[in-house]
């Protein structure tokens, strides 16, 4: 409505009654589609803001005169400088207003694509935005009294409130053009400018006697609505996309819960090793079984003896049950966060101001919901952690940068866990699930120990010394960056850096 004819012939009555014999002082723009006019006299000066872009053109003399900034300013129009506004005059069926300054006339167009053009005797000497070929001077001339070209004017609202008067388009139009006063409407989303009384709303709208002050108040309003709109529609792009990736991982977590076929198996495997004992011996390499899928065959380690062999399998049905353990933890823990991210959801739903979308956006980033720390997080895009099987078939974690070794030391390592970090050097935390056994081979600890070193500043060393002890001696002090740690006990073990464990997830 900003952009209505009549609106913008009301803006253009102001600019020839308070400007006229005022000169020239400079033009400039300080950001896209925006041009600011500055005139002046001996006693007053005004500040004519033409908004001349596509869709959302306005034009209006501001309330409060601005300095422009020092940087990221472009000017216009020099060739004005110093001249005096003679006239104002727009014309009768086109958005096109003229401003004459002796033989220099500024036209400033709202239809078709918005601009202000600058003419000398008829020729066009400089422009606001790119000017194309077509854009000549119109001459403005008063035209007889058209219905057709009137009702063309007319906007969907006075549209609308013609149709709600059952009036003559000719008395309709005579009202439009001779209104002194302007109304805004606060009722919609955006706020409605009006040169008329609506009498198809039924609201009470505010008067004006200056068309400039409801024009300003209407696009500070507009302006901080498409802020509104723009910071919300951000926030919520960001959101949902952590919200699909936390249900996403949700989904495949639950999904790996219900299979415990693994564990099952392994333990089948070496229940029938130990009831089958007797027929093996030291240096059998196979083993044949049977479950309700038919008959399988396996290998066996040859140097070892048929009671450790069950035992490694008995190892690897508890390793798969430890992990079983953490993913319903990761589980509970994509629930908390769903449950969070849906409720900060709809508190930006809800925002009424930047100022509180700015505060959730405050909550997202200290709750760890950024879409890099949530891919961290959650994990989506791969597995969390390194993972390896060392001897008895432990399993053993490893973060990869320093956000993921807090998370591993901090909130998946249980307290007797074996947690590893190479000596005086940067590198991933480590770390050997126990799954609470008493004795943990020590073959188990080395390779441990020299995936620390291989996971360090320490890889090209040829020896390397690497600190071990319980995850329970293992604090983070307050205030410390991320994956920084204190122990308050610890042993030292020399190890080469190397892979000797067999990688699950590396």
């Amino acid at each position: 409505m900003l952009q209505n004819y009549y609106i913008i012939r009301q803006s253009a009555e102001e600019i020839r009654r308070r400007c006229s014999g005022l000169s020239f002082v400079r033009a400039y723009s300080i950001q896209a589609h925006e041009l600011r006019i500055e005139l002046a006299g001996e006693e007053t000066s005004e500040l004519l803001i033409a908004r001349l872009a596509p869709g959302k053109a306005s034009l209006y003399l501001a309330g409060q005169i601005f300095d422009p900034p020092k940087r990221n300013v472009t000017s216009f129009f020099t060739e004005l400088e110093g001249k005096e506004l003679s006239t104002v005059t727009i014309a009768r069926y086109d958005r096109l207003i003229i401003l004459r300054f002796g033989d220099l006339n500024l036209t400033l167009r709202f239809f078709d694509r918005p601009n202000a053009l600058l003419f000398e005797h008829g020729k066009l000497v400089g422009s606001f935005k790119k000017a194309s070929e077509t854009d000549v001077e119109v001459a403005i001339t008063e035209e007889a009294f058209d219905s057709t070209k009137s009702l063309s004017l007319l906007s969907k609202p006075l549209r609308k409130d013609l149709t709600h008067r059952n009036a003559e388009i000719e008395q309709f139009e005579t009202e439009l053009r001779t209104s002194a006063t302007t109304y805004l409407y606060k009722h919609s989303p955006e706020f409605l400018v009006s040169p008329i009384r609506l009498q198809s709303i039924d609201a009470t709208p505010q008067q004006f006697r200056s068309p400039s002050e409801a024009i300003e108040l209407a696009v500070i309003h507009r302006e901080r609505t498409q802020a509104l709109e723009g910071s919300r529609r951000s926030l919520l792009n960001t959101v949902d996309t952590i919200i699909d990736k936390t249900s996403t991982a949700r989904t495949e977590a639950s999904g790996s819960i219900s299979d415990s076929t693994r564990i099952d198996r392994y333990m089948h495997i070496g229940q029938d090793i130990l009831t089958r004992a007797e027929e093996l011996t030291r240096g059998t390499t196979t083993f044949t079984f049977t479950d309700g899928k038919g008959e399988h065959t396996i290998q066996l380690d040859a140097s070892q003896t048929p009671y450790e062999n069950a035992n490694r399998f008995f190892e690897k049905a508890r390793t798969a049950k430890a992990r079983k353990s953490d993913v319903v933890a990761r589980v509970a823990s994509l629930d908390k966060d769903e449950e969070t991210l849906l409720i900060l959801r709809e508190r930006i739903v809800e925002a009424e101001s930047v100022k509180a979308l700015d505060a959730i956006r405050k909550d997202l980033s200290a709750g760890r919901y950024t879409l890099q720390q949530a891919a961290d997080a959650i994990g989506t895009t791969g597995p969390r952690f390194r993972e390896y099987e060392v001897a008895g078939g432990m399993r053993v974690l490893i973060g990869k940068n320093a956000k993921q070794n807090d998370e591993l030391t901090l909130h998946v390592a249980q307290k007797e866990d074996i947690w590893f970090h190479a000596r005086h050097v940067s590198g991933s935390h480590v770390v050997l699930r126990s799954g609470k056994r008493p004795n943990i081979p020590q073959r188990a600890i080395e390779q441990a120990a020299e995936l620390a070193a291989y996971f360090s500043d320490a890889r090209s060393q040829k020896h390397a010394p690497v600190a071990y002890t319980r995850r329970k001696y293992v604090r983070k002090p307050r205030g410390a960056a991320p994956g920084a740690v204190k122990l308050e006990r610890e042993e030292v073990i020399i190890v080469t850096p190397q892979i000797s464990a067999h990688p699950i997830s590396p």
